[in-house]
């Protein structure tokens, strides 16, 4: 069986594949804000641009789990989240469509890593993957990335490994919830 995992954000979403032996594969999608769209004339946009581009091989997945959003006290930009809920509902109808008899999941943050930090709960992984890591950005942007990356994933940039990350972590979820 095979998992996916999303992590939608309002610039890229990234996809990530976990199966029997382990990660098999993760791409990003990347999208271009247009500044002369306003509110829900982007989310628009974004959702048109995710389903169009979301062209990935779907046979023989068996579960899914796109991250979904909870508002909370401490967001300082609330209509953001909105705005990312709403793709993530996109992303998930999409994903219903096209896997059929397949678990399907929408939890929040909190339900799939609990309260570990993102950096932390990456680099748990790919310790564990055996590919090292390091630290990147500071404050509650860091996240970890690999230092040895599999050729699978040769195609993720340094910077997409934010989201990637906890897109390989998401299907890694799903999987293990689905067993």
């Amino acid at each position: 069986m095979i998992a996916l995992g999303v992590d939608p954000d309002l610039h890229d979403l990234a996809i990530a594949a976990w199966g029997d032996d382990g990660p098999r594969w993760a791409t990003v999608l990347h999208h271009k804000q247009d500044k002369s769209l306003t509110g829900n004339q982007r989310v628009l946009r974004m959702i048109d641009s995710v389903l169009w581009g979301m062209e990935i091989d779907v046979r023989g997945v068996g579960a899914f789990a796109v991250e979904g959003q909870e508002l909370t006290y401490h967001h300082k930009r609330p209509g953001d989240i909105v705005k990312l809920a709403q793709v993530a509902g996109a992303v998930f109808a999409a994903l219903s469509v096209d896997c059929t008899s397949v678990y399907a999941y929408l939890p929040t943050p909190k339900e799939w890593k609990g309260s570990v930090a993102k950096h932390a709960h990456q680099a748990r992984l790919y310790r564990a993957l055996g590919w090292g890591f390091e630290i990147a950005a500071s404050g509650k942007n860091r996240y970890a990335r690999p230092l040895r990356i599999p050729p699978a994933f040769g195609n993720i940039s340094k910077g997409a490994w934010r989201h990637v990350g906890d897109a390989i972590l998401l299907a890694k979820w799903a999987y293990e919830r689905s067993q």
